[in-house]
């Protein structure tokens, strides 16, 4: 039995090849302004570029963070869109038991920034240790500081 294994149908296309059985789902992730690492590689300290993060967010303290389903390309539901995951498809029954799914056991995805994964906004996870939990909209950024040890 997969712990992480869902079934879920369009909503349009009903059962059929717009259909998913066994699907692993995931919520993935990204804090403002995160999105600038693409612009950097591996040979670029996670620190390094953390810092520079820090200065383009500026005097904000309170970050949106911004939730997605990184394997089917949706948005996550609950979340005040007009567009996610449940206007296409029905709501995902697990695949041994047929439980509906609780969105809120879902995994977080984890982020890195090293030799091996250069995750887009990997930098936040690998310097601070954190991630956030499941459909948490915003981190107050002075507290994550404080929590990571981080010094300028």
């Amino acid at each position: 039995m997969l712990a992480n294994a869902w079934n879920y149908e369009s909503i349009q296309y009903g059962p059929g090849p717009a259909s998913r059985e066994r699907q692993e789902l995931v919520l993935g992730w990204a804090l403002e302004h995160d999105g600038f690492s693409q612009y950097y590689d591996s040979d670029t300290p996670a620190t390094e570029i953390f810092s520079k993060w820090l200065a383009a967010v500026g005097e904000a303290e309170d970050l949106e963070i911004h939730w997605w389903m990184p394997n089917i390309g949706e948005g996550v539901p609950f979340m005040g869109r007009d567009s996610h995951f449940l206007t296409f498809y029905r709501w995902p029954t697990h695949s041994d038991t047929g439980e509906r799914l609780n969105w809120m056991t879902l995994p977080v995805e984890d982020k890195a920034w090293n030799a091996e994964r250069t995750d887009g906004g990997g930098f936040i996870q690998e310097v601070t240790g954190w991630k956030p939990s499941p459909f948490q909209r915003t981190v107050h950024l002075p507290t994550l500081l404080r929590a990571s040890g981080w010094s300028n």
